[in-house]
């Protein structure tokens, strides 16, 4: 199997200065780095990583993609700290798949999973009051949302009401 067949011919004919691409297209980020492309990745959600350096002093932050708030119960904790592990235990065979399609090109396989969005500049759609206060690579930048500006809030779902003292709510 040959990976990304299109970029298979001369690379002089589409190379881009920079690639932007998903956070969960990994691939985007591998063919970058053969081709020897500066990626940003693009995380459309608040800001995780599969290994954060902090998690020490994180500990009290919900974790990515398990659904708790802040607020959480002595059980909820419990399954906090112990989820992080679970997922990168699912995403194992993903990771094997990833280092032997890395080894079949020619690119560094990774050391652990962590190390997949480590060094690369990602742009996280949110902003600092949105999100949970929490050391940050220097990597990383909040960008607030990006929504096109001709997009009215109604056209999105939103619906604003004003109420007293002329205070606004979502």
């Amino acid at each position: 199997m040959q990976p990304y067949p299109f970029a298979q011919g001369n690379p002089d004919r589409w190379t881009p200065h920079v690639i932007v691409a998903d956070v969960g297209a990994i691939g985007a980020a591998e063919m970058a780095d053969r081709f020897h492309i500066p990626v940003v990745l693009n995380s459309p959600t608040l800001y995780f990583s599969f290994g954060d350096p902090n998690q020490s002093a994180s500990r009290h932050l919900p974790g990515w993609g398990s659904g708790f708030s802040r607020n959480m119960g002595f059980l909820d904790r419990c399954i906090n700290v112990v989820y992080p592990r679970l997922m990168a235990i699912a995403l194992t065979p993903d990771f094997v798949l990833l280092n032997q399609l890395n080894e079949n090109i020619g690119l560094p396989s990774l050391d652990a999973q962590h190390t997949i969005f480590q060094g690369r500049h990602m742009l996280v759609n949110t902003v600092i009051g949105f999100e949970y206060p929490r050391l940050l690579e220097p990597t990383v930048h909040f960008v607030g949302t990006q929504v096109d500006a001709t997009i009215s809030p109604r056209g999105i779902g939103f619906k604003l009401r004003q109420k007293r003292h002329a205070r606004w709510r979502l």
